[in-house]
């Protein structure tokens, strides 16, 4: 929790909304994992364990704002090194990171989705646009901090994103282990 400057330990979004999206990413993670009990291949077992694993990251990380605290610990850092005031190379060369991080995301993911059925591969774009989500929110850049607090419909532009994205998961998770259990015996 971010208060008078610093990180503090604590519920980052205490509202209605932040703990159902919590709440969200956590039943995500645990749909993802059943998938994974479910799935026949062990590339099909990896793919499900993976996104198990950073939606229950992200859900833990939703109420904490972790990335908040790296944010800061890192503006402490260039301000006693003393580049603080020239910090736009920092965030261009972070952009940049982030944007191979998750290309390199997106590949790892297609390896291994590439046994999964159509479900399974929307699902993984819905984790691809969490991630890059969450990571660009981290950078604390301030025309995309005013991009996303732009409201719509009363409801700020970055939890439309993140809800569209946890849906996203959590949804076509569902519809993978629905088609996985139901489906019907081969003779």
């Amino acid at each position: 929790m971010y208060t008078n400057g610093e990180w503090h330990p604590g519920i980052n979004d205490p509202t209605v909304f932040g703990w159902v999206i919590a709440a969200e990413y956590v039943i995500g993670a645990a749909v993802c994992g059943i998938n994974a009990g479910q799935a026949v291949h062990a590339a099909s077992r990896r793919f499900w364990i993976t996104l198990s694993g950073v939606m229950l990251l992200l859900g833990i990380n939703k109420q904490l704002d972790f990335q908040t605290f790296v944010w800061l610990e890192g503006r402490k850092i260039a301000r006693y090194q003393g580049w603080y005031e020239d910090r736009i190379w920092a965030q261009g060369a972070l952009s940049i990171a982030i944007a191979l991080s998750g290309i390199v995301f997106i590949y790892l993911l297609v390896r291994l989705s590439r046994y999964e059925r159509i479900e399974a591969r929307v699902t993984m774009l819905g984790m691809v646009l969490l991630c890059v989500f969450v990571l660009v929110r981290s950078i604390s850049y301030h025309p995309v901090d005013v991009f996303f607090g732009t409201v719509y419909g009363g409801w700020k532009l970055h939890r439309i994103i993140e809800m569209a994205g946890v849906c996203t998961v959590l949804v076509s998770a569902l519809i993978s282990l629905a088609r996985t259990r139901f489906r019907a015996p081969r003779t």
